[in-house]
């Protein structure tokens, strides 16, 4: 990711200690903390010198509430956030499920508020992640709902952002997507199938995200790297 002067209609990310002064105007600072509020990454971090990242732009920001999301805007960007708690019923997989198809469906709602028809990245935190039997698994009952949402939003998300999925220990689902004004170019690994193709083995509907993506929508181009959250096991 960039680490460039701004310019106008630019936004960058930094990773630095939280005892640093902030720099240029910050979109959104995102802390790593086990337990904090819903701009935060909630894990515990296990190595590096730097406890916060930020995401900075030129120009004023607004901040504000809609849809169930969080966010900070400014000149063609925004960082949004999320957190619910599904209940995390075991006995009732349906509700991750449901919960992933209304929080989807909430973030293109977001998009449409605020004109910026594209997902540039987005990340997920889901707690007790592959509990459940099976198509049950609550990963596999999550892709479902996303999926669903997909499905009924055609303009919602264009173009596949890279989406990343790890497991938290925060009860529910947390979700942070930076929202821009033009689409992302993927890009995949052509030795891997790509996550959107994983074969039925795998779960009703696949993950729907890219291994990456290029974008000029910073002023420059950058690269967002997916990873994957574990390896799928083999029936």
């Amino acid at each position: 990711m960039p680490d460039a002067p701004i310019q106008a209609a630019t936004v960058r990310w930094r990773a630095h200690s939280g005892n640093e002064a902030p720099y240029d105007t910050g979109l959104i600072h995102v802390r790593h903390a086990a337990d904090a509020d819903v701009f935060a990454c909630p894990l515990i971090s296990l190595g590096g010198n730097f406890d916060q990242e930020s995401w900075a732009i030129a120009g004023p920001l607004a901040h504000g509430h809609a849809e169930g999301w969080d966010y900070v805007a400014g000149r063609g960007f925004a960082f949004a956030a999320l957190h619910i708690d599904d209940g995390e019923r075991i006995d009732q997989p349906e509700q991750i499920q449901q919960a992933a198809f209304d929080t989807y469906n909430q973030l293109f709602r977001l998009q449409r508020q605020l004109g910026l028809g594209q997902v540039q990245r987005i990340w997920h935190w889901l707690s007790n992640v592959t509990a459940g039997d099976d198509d049950d698994e609550r990963y596999r009952r999550f892709c479902r709902g996303r999926a669903e949402a997909l499905d009924a939003n055609d303009t919602g998300m264009p173009v596949l952002p890279p989406a990343t999925l790890v497991s938290s220990h925060q009860r529910g689902l947390r979700m942070h997507a930076l929202l821009g004004p033009t689409p992302v170019v993927p890009i995949e690994n052509p030795r891997q199938v790509s996550a959107y193709a994983y074969p039925r083995d795998y779960g009703v509907r696949p993950p729907a995200g890219v291994r990456a993506r290029r974008s000029g929508a910073t002023g420059r181009h950058a690269l967002f790297v997916d990873f994957r959250h574990r390896q799928h096991r083999r029936p």
